[in-house]
């Protein structure tokens, strides 16, 4: 993947400042375009979600995946849809580009996006 031999896992920063989603996660891109991303969050309203990559021109990365979104309490609050478009650096071990979270209600109304800058770095064995 991306000319490299291996999958690679990054651990990745999402500066937000919101206290229900966090700033650090761990992504781990796999051979044929799967991604599984584990956020740093209370784990009663879900952590790991799963979603599809693929090459864009130019060395151009675009992500993108569902979120289903649960309180403390169990209840259903509807989906977040994450899409992040990076680029890789330092010989892909490192990555950094932008992301949009949108959310929707149970019903799939669109209620409000959030938009930022996203980093990583690859995670190696020592």
């Amino acid at each position: 993947m991306f000319g490299f031999s291996e999958p690679f896992s990054h651990k990745t920063r999402f500066p937000l400042d919101f206290s229900f989603l966090s700033g650090h996660n761990s992504q781990l891109w796999n051979f044929g375009g799967t991604e599984v991303h584990n956020p740093n969050v209370d784990p009663r309203g879900g952590t790991v979600c799963l979603g599809v990559w693929k090459r864009a021109p130019q060395g151009v990365f675009k992500l993108t995946h569902r979120v289903w979104n649960y309180d403390t309490n169990g209840n259903f609050m509807g989906t977040i849809h994450l899409s992040e478009t990076l680029t890789l650096g330092n010989g892909g071990n490192t990555h950094s580009g932008s992301f949009t979270l949108g959310f929707f209600d149970p019903s799939g109304n669109f209620l409000f996006d959030v938009t930022g800058s996203v980093a990583g770095e690859r995670v190696s064995v020592e």
